[in-house]
């Protein structure tokens, strides 16, 4: 279904003004000791030992098959780094990693619960930060540092979300006054269906949502921003090697554009003479596009942009490249 208004003006200012998402819960799990980049570098597929401190990445954590475990941002700080994903994470993370810490130079410290995240986007958003945040805002992907936003302490990292997205981090008790104090900024507070369309148009796979542990790293499609293929050893790497030398998965995320009013739920199967040729993960009402939109897994062969399929009981189904033109 289309957006309400009140969701369509708030969506409007998360794409061309300057709009929050109280995205509370996620999880933020803190690797601390000498030994954290070295022991989560031997976790996740990206190489962490490059990053300094104000530096970040995104990377996948896999298991010994190479499922993903989570996909996440990595974030590079003097004294520890930070895994940011979604609100499952840390339970799924923590357990994961735990099994196989052995050494005293490193602690696994569970945040979940104390802090809170407010995204912060818009076209307007980079100015009204330089005007309300007590330093420069990050402009690079991944790029964090430690300032005030009104008299609280936050720490604001440079998102891929959307073309023009912050993520602040604040102590759980400043959520609801710096929330308050915001909007009293003119930024407008939107809910999770606007923050969804956006999410959606501009291509942006959430963990726990689009990506799970059903997924192989190179099916969600992001090899250049989360996959090092010549870092080194890590736990899942054979399947992914050998992915990268077949040259190709099984089944890989796209945009998925439909007619009609309402697109079909998360988890529908496209179906094609009785074959599955695609499952939505997520979808919604495009505000920009005028039609309803999904992501979606695509299977090998009807996975090029641009291409059409019928889908039984649905219809006409096209594939697109994310981000969504509109």
């Amino acid at each position: 279904m289309p957006l309400s208004t009140s969701q369509l003006a708030a969506y409007q200012a998360l794409r061309d003004g300057v709009g929050f998402v109280d995205l509370t819960p996620r999880s933020v799990l803190r690797i601390a000791g000498p030994g954290g980049g070295e022991f989560l570098h031997s976790f996740c597929t990206n190489d962490v030992r490059q990053l300094a401190a104000g530096d970040g990445c995104e990377a996948f954590i896999t298991s010994v098959q190479g499922k993903v475990l989570a996909f996440c941002g990595v974030y590079c700080e003097e004294d520890r780094l930070t895994l940011e994903t979604d609100g499952d994470g840390n339970r799924v993370l923590a357990a994961h990693l735990d099994k196989y810490l052995l050494a005293d130079d490193v602690e696994l410290i569970d945040d979940a619960g104390r802090v809170a995240e407010f995204l912060i986007a818009g076209q307007q958003a980079a100015d009204w930060l330089g005007e309300q945040f007590t330093a420069e805002p990050p402009q690079q992907a991944y790029q964090h540092l430690r300032g005030q936003l009104h008299g609280r302490p936050v720490t604001l990292r440079r998102v891929p979300w959307t073309p023009t997205a912050w993520l602040a981090e604040l102590a759980m008790e400043d959520r609801i006054p710096l929330a308050e104090q915001l909007q009293q900024h003119s930024a407008v507070a939107a809910d999770c269906d606007a923050w969804n369309a956006l999410r959606i148009e501009s291509g942006w796979p959430e963990p726990g949502v689009d990506v799970t542990d059903a997924n192989l790293p190179q099916e969600v499609d992001r090899n250049d921003t989360a996959i090092s293929f010549i870092k080194g050893c890590y736990l899942g790497q054979e399947t992914v090697a050998r992915l990268d030398a077949l040259g190709h998965v099984n089944k890989i995320l796209r945009g998925l554009k439909f007619a009609g009013d309402s697109p079909p739920p998360a988890g529908t199967a496209l179906n094609v003479d009785g074959k599955e040729a695609a499952r939505i993960t997520s979808s919604c009402w495009s505000p920009a596009l005028q039609q309803p939109i999904a992501l979606g897994y695509v299977r090998r062969g009807r996975e090029t942009p641009g291409s059409t399929f019928e889908a039984e009981g649905i219809g006409a189904v096209e594939v697109a490249s994310l981000p969504f033109a509109g």
